[in-house]
């Protein structure tokens, strides 16, 4: 997981000092506080998300999928992306003296405290861990990364921090904090495979992760799938090795599977809704200035593709991050549904997209910092997006996006 210290340090008068953990040892306490550190973010009174829960049900997103969570533990199942609510009826079944709320609030806790542990899983392999200010650092990283926002110095006279951008975390979503997560692995592991292939419990882990997305949110595998077809055909016509059995039966047939049962159970068996092409019908209701707000949604990716220009193209992770990042763009602003197309859920997929994109720019920094002239540029943007999220984590309200009480 982490370098492996091979020889002790020593003072200037040659005295041997002990390490202060073995590496694994060291690692596995860093991912512990990270994940616990998220959690208590999300907990604290005055958190977005603790605002939210305490808010009437009947104003919030969140009391509306609490409501259909209700309903499935009444009625069985009615909708193809089930996989939040049925963790709370889980929930509820086991502890029934919760109420459905407190129930929720457990599951969206939980959802951020495994993304706070996944993040800290990926920078412990790529930053160094050998005593405990590494460790503080990796926990501090792992807090901005799941805060951050973009940057949206540019309207905060305006106080409009959220409508028109691609946000990285409303907060107002539930199933899209349930995403997140399983984003980093399924993402992460469909990036190794064109890195490097992959084992067979690798392949379990990614079947189950993009499986697992796809039933919380299908947000992110619409445009994983695409992405991973195009990288792949990208791979084959410059001569490179592509790992095709892998890639189609651990990635894209349950993947498929399950879009297509998705598909057919929400758009074409009972008719509740259709696919349209609407150019910016969504976005440009709820916002005005979509091209600097898109280019500022994207700053830091923006900035170290400019730093480091065709070595970002030579990296699988970010190869595949953009491409991702691509096709979401283009449902995030050109498709609607004709169910209450102003609900913007295509929008969602330039959300978690964009997630994901700003990870990945951070981490290929990250790998990639011995070159303080390149990186220094690319770490002010990411001081950028750092204070745009605390701003937006402070201020939700401002956008709009919590209802008056």
């Amino acid at each position: 997981m982490t370098q492996v210290l091979t020889e002790p340090e020593t003072t200037d008068h040659a005295e041997t000092i002990q390490p202060l953990a073995t590496p694994n040892r060291l690692g596995a306490v860093t991912i512990s506080v990270s994940c616990v550190a998220v959690a208590t973010l999300m907990a604290v009174p005055w958190s977005p998300v603790a605002r939210y829960f305490s808010l009437p049900s009947s104003t919030t997103d969140i009391g509306t999928h609490v409501k259909l969570a209700e309903e499935i533990a009444t009625n069985g199942i009615p909708f193809p992306h089930f996989l939040w609510h049925v963790l709370v009826v889980a929930v509820h079944a086991v502890a029934p003296r919760l109420s459905w709320m407190d129930a929720a609030w457990i599951v969206v806790l939980a959802s951020y405290a495994l993304q706070g542990a996944l993040l800290a899983v990926v920078l412990t392999r790529v930053l160094p861990l050998t005593k405990k200010s590494h460790l503080l650092a990796i926990v501090f990283l792992t807090l901005l990364f799941v805060t951050a926002a973009p940057v949206t110095v540019l309207t905060w006279r305006e106080w409009a921090l959220y409508y028109g951008y691609l946000n990285m975390d409303p907060y107002t979503s539930p199933t899209h904090a349930l995403l997140k997560p399983l984003a980093i692995v399924a993402f992460g592991l469909t990036a190794k495979a064109f890195a490097d292939g992959g084992n067979l419990r690798d392949g379990l882990m990614v079947s189950a992760a993009v499986t697992l997305s796809a039933l919380a949110k299908p947000s992110l595998t619409i445009c994983l799938v695409p992405a991973t077809v195009v990288l792949a055909a990208w791979y084959r016509a410059g001569g490179r090795r592509v790992h095709v059995s892998y890639l189609c039966g651990a990635i894209l047939l349950p993947a498929v599977a399950v879009l297509a049962w998705q598909y057919l159970s929400y758009f074409a068996t009972y008719a509740r809704s259709s696919i349209i092409v609407a150019p910016f019908l969504v976005m440009a209701h709820y916002a005005t200035n979509l091209a600097p707000k898109f280019l500022m949604s994207i700053l830091l990716p923006l900035a170290v593709l400019f730093e480091y220009g065709r070595k970002v193209f030579d990296d699988p992770s970010m190869q595949l991050a953009w491409i991702q990042f691509a096709f979401a763009s283009i449902y995030t602003y050109l498709l609607a549904e004709t169910r209450d197309p102003l609900a913007g859920n295509f929008a969602w997929t330039g959300q978690i997209s964009n997630y994901v994109l700003f990870i990945a720019s951070a981490l290929f920094v990250l790998r990639h910092r011995e070159a303080p002239s390149r990186t220094m540029p690319c770490a002010v943007a990411f001081g950028l997006h750092a204070a745009s999220g605390l701003l937006f984590f402070v201020f939700p309200g401002s956008t709009g996006t919590i209802p008056a009480s």
